[in-house]
């Protein structure tokens, strides 16, 4: 059977792992498979057009645009019911205000699930592409805080902090496009020529080289990446192009994608009667900051837009702490986060500075506890060097509890610089307290009074096990479009071990517990044995001290016992009230009677 090249541009990543399982069955597809989402999808189309594909796959909106650009046939893979009845089936227990945000075709099918299961969501239609922010947007000013929809929106609530779940096609689709696929090139009888082999090559160029006219059009570059362009834009060109008119040559450093370079521009002549600018820049490998991790800077391309608007919690103690976070996003006080391992420190600390104004703001993290005697002075002296070619940024010192006492009167000096600067924010982060450090002698008050002027508390999953439904719904959500997978939900013994389990490193410890069983998982929902056994790797890995557990569940046991005893633990923090007892599990109370008699 003669080959079938396939070229398949899809909108996320989760496709791309469930068309290689699927393609594993075809021994007569070859498969070119690409990420892009609407123009990145058109664009890949025309970066690979040397290439010789009998049929191209794709989904919705980016589909559309291919089919314009192209002569080869275009597959659509469709979002099947029973795509939407696994989606369906992940948010049934969500308890914020959710709506589906799509186009007719989207929408119509919900409608009809709708129907069938009496299940009553908002909907809310898009006309056109453009129409997607305002009704985020609206949508948010309601109350709204999880969107369900495809691609298209999904992104657009992820940079507005929305929580959002992409409308996902499973593996029944896939396979439905492939057959398709292959159905229509042997109706066509196109003749298909052998895949040449590709190898991937790796750029390891250490210097970036563009030339510019003296209008900012861009002559020359040996990149094929736009990032350095695209730093000097932020930067403003023009002001470049002064500065070097003025002083001959000009030698800046600058954050280039989360790592830091050294800039350096000179005129130069284009033609006879034409002048130009070269810059250059080369990436600064040998600094210790950056090969020790010690200072990062956030890369939005590759990290979620975390906003405070993201944070839902029914936990009192975590909604004030949402509230200061918004109040802090507001002013310029420094703030003091603390909390213990694992409870989001750093990630509220990024959400504020995402909600502060102006868009070309950096956030400079600042690891304290990578900091000795033998990085110190180049590691300060590169902080510097990052902050004086800022205008507005938001310095986050990570594990600020760790930093040396000796440390402390230079990282002041350092302070009193940077806060002169009109855009500067300082938020730090502790999982001890400060006062008592400072009665310890281990932390100087001067410091402390620079950087807790206000003060937020994080406050552990154990003390807001009420979050952990929502929490496993949403990240459930995120590792299925992550990695390609269709689990819709975890089985009520499976949230009564995770409701009562100890998690000493909180909600980065859970969602490293269900990525773990997510992935490992063959069926749609995780089981309590699942969850159970993930458990008892965690416990054995965790190494903790007895007295930091809650409570001290021991779960090397069978399921039935330790089920039993979360639920008699339970039932005398309630009083023996049976009522109570079943609500707070999440369970009905002919639930509790069955597994208690």
């Amino acid at each position: 059977m003669e080959t079938i090249n396939v070229l398949a541009i899809l909108p996320y990543p989760g496709l791309k792992e469930l068309l290689i399982q699927a393609v594993e069955e075809h021994d007569n597809l070859n498969v070119d498979i690409f990420v892009g989402d609407m123009q990145e999808g058109v664009n890949i189309l025309k970066n690979v057009s040397d290439k010789d594909y009998d049929v191209i796959i794709s989904r919705g909106g980016t589909a559309e645009l291919i089919e314009k650009e192209t002569e080869i046939p275009v597959i659509y893979l469709e979002i099947s019911g029973y795509d939407m009845l696994r989606i369906f089936k992940l948010i049934q227990n969500y308890t914020g205000k959710l709506a589906v945000v799509g186009f007719s075709k989207i929408l119509e099918s919900v409608t009809t699930l709708c129907d069938l299961l009496r299940y009553d969501i908002d909907k809310f239609e898009l006309k056109t592409q453009n129409d997607v922010y305002p009704i985020l947007e609206e949508l948010k000013e309601k109350g709204y805080n999880f969107v369900v929809g495809d691609v298209i929106t999904t992104k657009a609530a992820e940079t507005m902090g929305l929580n959002y779940a992409l409308l996902t096609s499973g593996k029944e689709s896939i396979e439905k496009a492939l057959k398709e696929a292959i159905k229509l090139c042997r109706q066509l009888s196109k003749s298909v020529k052998e895949k040449e082999i590709y190898k991937r090559v790796l750029e390891h160029e250490v210097i970036y080289l563009e030339v510019y006219g003296a209008d900012g059009e861009r002559i020359y570059s040996n990149q094929k990446l736009d990032l350095f362009h695209q730093v000097l834009k932020s930067g403003n060109l023009y002001n470049y192009f002064e500065k070097v008119d003025y002083n001959q040559k000009i030698n800046f450093h600058k954050s280039i994608d989360g790592e830091i370079w050294n800039i350096m521009g000179e005129q130069v002549s284009l033609t006879q009667d034409k002048e130009g600018y070269l810059f250059y820049g080369r990436k600064r490998l040998d600094i210790k900051s950056i090969e020790e991790e010690v200072i990062t800077l956030d890369n939005k391309k590759q990290r979620q837009q975390i906003r405070l608007s993201s944070f839902e919690s029914s936990n009192d103690t975590m909604k004030k702490a949402i509230q200061q976070a918004e109040k802090s996003s507001k002013n310029r006080r420094a703030l003091l986060i603390s909390g213990e391992k694992g409870t989001g420190k750093d990630e509220i600390a990024l959400a504020i500075h995402r909600e502060r104004p102006k868009n070309d703001k950096v956030f400079i993290k600042f690891d304290c506890s990578r900091l000795n005697k033998n990085n110190r002075d180049q590691i300060y002296e590169n902080l510097t060097k990052i902050i004086i070619d800022q205008k507005d940024f938001t310095l986050f010192f990570e594990k600020i509890n760790e930093l040396p006492l000796e440390f402390h009167q230079d990282l002041l000096i350092l302070l009193n610089q940077f806060e002169k600067i009109p855009g500067s924010m300082f938020i730090s982060a502790t999982t001890e307290s400060i006062p008592v450090l400072i009665e310890k002698n281990r932390f100087s008050i001067e410091l402390y009074e620079k950087l807790g002027r206000e003060s937020i508390y994080l406050p552990s999953l154990r003390e807001r096990s009420e979050d952990i439904n929502n929490l496993c719904s949403l990240f459930i959500g995120e590792i299925n479009v992550k990695y390609g997978k269709e689990v819709i939900g975890i089985d009520e013994d499976g949230i009564l071990l995770l409701k009562h389990y100890r998690w000493n490193y909180n909600v980065k410890q859970l969602r490293h517990v269900l990525e773990s069983l997510v992935l490992n998982s063959k069926s749609s929902y995780l089981s309590a044995f699942q969850i159970s056994t993930v458990l008892k790797q965690e416990s054995a890995l965790s190494e903790v001290k007895k007295q930091d557990s809650y409570y001290n569940i021991n779960v090397d046991r069978y399921l039935d016992d330790i089920t039993k005893e979360i639920i008699e633990i339970v039932l005398n923090e309630e009083h023996l009230n049976q009522s109570k007892t079943a609500k707070r599990l999440g369970i009905s109370r002919s639930t509790l009677w069955r597994k208690i008699n």
